[in-house]
């Protein structure tokens, strides 16, 4: 191991304002000494989140010890972590040039260059170079586009997206972008404040967006599909409006055919016959799956006969 980073480790540890704090650095130690580079790599992945680093080191942390053994960490992982430590750095130039180091150090893998290209956009677009952002974005997207499956890496994707689509007013592009990141996402791991956050910001552009606006997919998330009948105050609710102009919005959704159905103005409420259906439930989904899996038997049944009938075939001829 190297001597300046094993004295580094140890005199972090010694400076340790808590036990346990020296006990991570002196872990950080432990394990980089016995080259168990993936276990060293999880710890660091927790550890750059770790309160000590509130006032700052991480861009310490990363030139005294990442460095002396970044090409042993997994390309992916090395992006996640110097993009936890590029936070700290504020001058735009040095954050820039940080990570595009990183890029050239990740460039064989597709999946880590993309990422490395996001932070890059987000870094541009708070220094508001939206024409070299939307390069960013079309590059990034295409390069995406060779990756099987849907990866984490595509929902930081989406996001910076969405983001970039909401500053340039762009309210189709955001919609978009936005629910193809709760596509992307665990919902689970989204704080209430930014579930309802995002919400809002998706209703607006729903509301705003040259048609895109769907009731569907904006109330799904909290109607059966035997729920036919809709109260005002639940349109309201989602839609972010007030309730007298809820006739106004329903109105305005049937005459896009958006929606089918017929408004009881004594109950206020609407009664939906049809959605555009750009969204599938469950049950829509197994029927999908059944009609396909009915088609595959349908062409292995057919395969069969004309294997079996092939040698008569051959011989009539």
């Amino acid at each position: 191991m190297s001597r300046s980073v094993s004295e580094y480790l140890i005199q972090k540890s010694r400076e340790a304002t808590d036990v346990e704090l020296g006990q991570s650095w002196a872990q950080l130690d432990e394990l980089h000494a016995k080259k168990l580079w993936h276990q060293l790599t999880e710890s660091i992945r927790v550890f750059v989140n770790h309160p000590c680093f509130q006032n700052g080191g991480l861009v310490e942390f990363y030139h005294n010890f990442i460095t002396d053994f970044e090409h042993k960490i997994n390309p992916l992982s090395l992006v996640e972590i110097c993009l936890v430590i590029v936070r700290e750095m504020k001058d735009y130039d040095e954050a820039l040039l940080f990570i595009e180091s990183i890029k050239e150090k990740v460039k064989n893998d597709v999946e880590s260059r993309v990422l490395c290209m996001v932070a890059i956009g987000g870094v541009k677009l708070i220094a508001n170079k939206l024409d070299e952002v939307k390069e960013i974005m079309e590059e990034a997207g295409q390069l995406l586009d060779t990756i099987d499956g849907v990866t984490p890496v595509h929902g930081r994707y989406y996001d910076f997206c969405s983001e970039y689509s909401k500053i340039k007013g762009d309210h189709a592009g955001y919609y978009s972008n936005a629910l193809k990141y709760l596509g992307c996402v665990d919902l689970t791991t989204m704080t209430i404040n930014e579930k309802s956050t995002r919400a809002f910001c998706i209703s607006i552009a729903a509301l705003i967006g040259e048609g895109i606006y769907n009731f569907g997919e904006l109330l799904v998330f909290r109607r059966q599909a035997h729920e036919r009948r809709i109260d005002f105050s639940t349109i309201a609710e989602a839609a972010q409006i007030d309730i007298n102009d809820v006739e106004l919005l329903v109105m305005r959704g049937l005459s896009l055919g958006l929606v089918k159905g017929t408004i009881d103005e004594v109950d206020k409420q609407v009664n939906m016959t049809w959605v555009q259906p750009r969204v599938l439930d469950y049950s829509q989904v197994s029927r999908i799956k059944e009609r396909v899996c009915e088609w595959v038997s349908q062409i292995k049944l057919t395969k069969q006969l004309m294997e079996d009938s092939a040698p008569e075939l051959i011989i009539a001829n």
